[in-house]
């Protein structure tokens, strides 16, 4: 779940016309909240809670049915969970939020 969300908050950055800014965050307060004025000019809208989603991709690495689910999401949709063939790459973003 954790690479999913990783995954959502960079495919879903609000560059797009109607495309949501979705936030990962360690703010509680923020999960499940839209920000509509910040920034100036795109709505964001906080999901997960960024420690615990770090947490869990720590202690749960990669395996072989991830790996598996990502060739076949591929395959049906095109695209990749580049968290899932690059794990390393979560701890190279330094702010999420």
């Amino acid at each position: 779940m954790a690479r999913a969300m990783f995954y959502m908050a960079i495919r879903y950055d609000g560059d797009v016309a109607n495309e949501p800014d979705l936030v990962l965050t360690s703010d509680a307060s923020k999960e499940g909240t839209a920000c509509n004025d910040c920034y100036l000019t795109r709505n964001k809208d906080y999901l997960g809670i960024l420690h615990t989603l770090l947490q869990w991709h720590r202690e749960d690495p990669v395996d072989d049915l991830e790996r598996h689910r990502n060739t076949i999401i591929f395959l049906y949709q095109g695209n990749r969970n580049p968290f899932i063939d690059h794990p390393e790459w979560v701890d190279k973003i330094h702010t999420w939020e």
